[in-house]
C-alpha cells in the first residue's frame, strides 16, 4: 500500500473518531481531506453526499476542485466545478461548469449561507490553494477554462467579515502560473 493511502486511512480514522458534530459535516471534511491527499493512490475516492440544507436554506451544489478551510465557527467552501449542467445550476450559473462563489457553513446553527461578495474575485476557480488567516481568505493560483491552460499566479484576498475581495499587490517576480498546489500558513513569533 502506498504511503499516501496509509495516511488517508489514518486521517479518516482520526476524523471518524474525533468529530463530534453532525456526521454529514464530518463526511464533507472527510471528502475534502481525501481529495487533497489521495493523488496517486490506488484506491477509488468515494462520493460523499452533500450536507442537507435546513428548511428554507439551500446548500452548495456538488463540486470538485473546490477548496475548504475552517475556523472554530465556520467552514468556508470556495470555487470548484461540476460538468453536469443541471447540478451546477443550469442557466443561473454564468460561469458553468465553474462555481464563482463562496459558501459558509456555520457549525452552531447547522446552516449554509452563500456569501454575496464584492470586489476582485479570482477567475481561476478550480484547484487553487486556499488558507484562512484571521478574517482573510488567501487564494493563490488555480485553473479556469480551459483547464490546465488558463492558470493563475495572483494572490486574492477575501475579508469574510466585510465580504470583500481584493487583488494583493505583490513585489518581485511572480511565480509560474500553477494549479493543484498546496499553500500553508507559517506563523513565526519573535523571541
Amino acid at each position: 500500500m502506498k504511503r499516501d493511502c496509509l495516511e488517508v486511512q489514518q486521517a479518516e480514522a482520526f476524523l471518524e473518531s474525533h468529530i463530534k458534530m453532525d456526521r454529514h459535516v464530518g463526511g464533507l471534511l472527510l471528502s475534502t481531506l481525501r481529495a487533497g491527499v489521495v493523488q496517486g493512490c490506488d484506491e477509488t475516492v468515494t462520493q460523499v453526499l452533500p450536507i442537507p440544507a435546513q428548511r428554507g436554506h439551500r446548500s452548495p451544489p456538488a463540486r470538485s476542485g473546490h477548496r475548504c478551510v475552517a475556523d472554530n465557527a465556520n467552514l468556508y467552501v470556495f470555487g470548484g466545478y461540476n460538468p453536469d449542467y443541471d447540478e451546477s445550476g443550469g442557466p443561473e450559473n454564468e460561469d458553468y461548469p465553474l462555481f464563482r462563489e463562496l459558501w459558509r457553513y456555520n457549525f452552531a446553527t447547522d446552516t449554509w449561507h452563500q456569501m454575496g461578495t464584492e470586489g476582485y474575485m479570482p477567475r481561476e476557480l478550480a484547484s487553487m490553494s486556499l488558507v484562512l488567516h484571521g478574517n482573510n481568505l488567501l487564494v493563490f493560483g488555480g485553473t479556469g477554462i480551459p483547464f490546465g491552460e488558463s492558470n493563475g499566479n495572483d494572490v486574492h484576498v477575501c475579508n469574510v467579515k466585510y465580504k470583500r475581495w481584493a487583488l494583493l499587490s505583490c513585489r518581485g517576480k511572480k511565480p509560474n502560473r500553477i494549479y493543484g498546489q498546496v499553500q500553508r500558513m507559517l506563523l513565526i513569533e519573535a523571541l
